[in-house]
């Protein structure tokens, strides 16, 4: 595996029970992880092109173990913020995937949290699996939350490694008593990691397959595979120790709910309505307050001056989980 950045690691978020338990550094919880959606016009207005945070994690961390406060880190090295967010504020995915999602603009802050995100462009489809023939025994790398050593003071996730062992199938998930479509994939996981991001990267020289007629799989590619959901069992409850993810395209269908939508709408119409100069906005004009509630959301009721410090600028390939 090639040196991954460090900031890598700064697009995961710890989630725990309860405020306590996360101040606690207690066991339990899982992961979540930084999406990033472009506001539309914004490099129009501001200049550059700023993004609306998300949380993502897994539906049954969230709503099943009840983990829903988000531990994140911040930039002066303090311990690390605590957002307790209501459970109602955690969106499933429509056809009932192992996926929640939330805005996470109520609480995220750029200039105060050290964080980075995935953006959509990066997430593997059916297009990018054809277009650059993926497949078993790609190698895939996951960071998230190890219990044992999760860091004392701040948040410090974990890098795991593998492969790919199958491309996407439904496996029968006993505890959720339905079929969860799922790459299955080889990698050392331990509890904790559910709701972690797992990406698929590619080197020439890990490509062993059969040549791509405009030879791209000559290229360095990555892009994220998908949402770890934990281990898959055999017939009689044993573990295979493969690792089931969630494709990653199941994220933007979890993103387009009319609930969350309205909420991207919302700012994105917003940031319409300050005053334009030449070359994006004056600075005077980065805290305007919103004129009403984004619709079908009425629990986010932060004024507009956090829109600026969710709305994150576009980062380079090395800021990305």
């Amino acid at each position: 595996m090639p040196r991954i950045a460090d900031k890598n690691a700064d697009g995961v978020a710890f989630l725990f029970r309860t405020e306590e338990e996360a101040k606690a550094r207690e066991r339990g919880g899982g992961s979540a992880f930084i999406v990033g959606r472009p506001l539309k016009d914004s490099e129009r207005i501001f200049g550059r092109t700023l993004y609306l945070a998300y949380l993502v994690s897994n539906k049954h961390v969230v709503f099943g173990a009840s983990a829903c406060v988000a531990s994140v880190n911040r930039r002066d090295g303090a311990p690390p913020d605590v957002w307790d967010i209501d459970q109602n504020d955690w969106y499933p995915h429509p056809g009932g995937d192992d996926l929640v999602a939330t805005s996470a603009h109520p609480h995220f802050q750029s200039q105060f949290h050290k964080v980075s995100f995935i953006q959509e462009d990066k997430f593997i489809g059916p297009k990018e699996i054809a277009d650059y023939n993926l497949g078993i025994g790609d190698e895939i790398f996951m960071i998230g939350r190890f219990y044992n050593h999760q860091g004392a003071a701040q948040n410090k996730p974990a890098l795991r490694l593998g492969t790919v062992s199958m491309m996407q199938e439904p496996i029968w998930v006993e505890e959720d008593g339905r079929f969860q479509d799922s790459y299955a994939v080889e990698m050392r996981s331990k509890e904790g990691f559910s709701g972690s991001p797992v990406a698929l990267y590619r080197k020439p020289w890990t490509y062993l397959a059969e040549d791509l007629p405009d030879d791209r799989h000559m290229d360095d590619y990555w892009g994220l595979l998908g949402v770890n959901w934990g281990y898959i069992n055999d017939e009689h409850g044993e573990n295979t120790w493969l690792n089931g993810v969630v494709p990653a395209w199941k994220i933007t269908e979890l993103l387009n709910i009319p609930e969350l939508r309205a909420i991207q709408t919302f700012h994105e119409r917003e940031i319409q309505k300050m005053p334009q100069k030449r070359g994006g906005v004056s600075k005077s004009s980065y805290v305007p307050k919103p004129t009403a509630e984004p619709p079908q959301n009425p629990t986010h009721k932060a004024d507009f001056n956090r829109l600026l410090g969710a709305a994150v600028k576009r980062p380079k390939s090395s800021d990305q989980t």
